[in-house]
């Protein structure tokens, strides 16, 4: 495969309640299995996290599946209350010629 997007489970929105998101506290399924799957199908790998996502736990999560660059996507809706919706990040083996 050339990409995988992923959108585990968060936890429903009970998930907001806490200032951070982690992904450890989503014991089923565990996202880093779920990781650990998707970087042996594809060299890009799409995740799709709340708003409120760690980004050091991430930072931390690819440079354990040896990662050395990870980019981050944070999406915002526009409108009257532009507000930070999500954020995708891409873990990427992908070389550009």
């Amino acid at each position: 495969f050339d990409a995988v997007f992923m959108s585990p489970p968060w936890g429903g929105p009970s998930c907001h309640r806490t200032s951070a998101f982690s992904m450890k506290e989503v014991p089923n399924p565990d996202i880093m299995e779920l990781l650990q799957g998707a970087f042996k199908l594809a060299l890009v790998v799409a995740l799709y996290l709340p708003r409120h996502q760690d980004l050091h736990e991430v930072a931390i999560v690819g440079s354990a599946f040896g990662f050395s660059v990870i980019e981050v996507e944070k999406v915002i809706y526009a409108g009257n209350d532009a507000l930070l919706r999500m954020v995708i990040v891409y873990f990427s083996r992908a070389t550009t010629a």
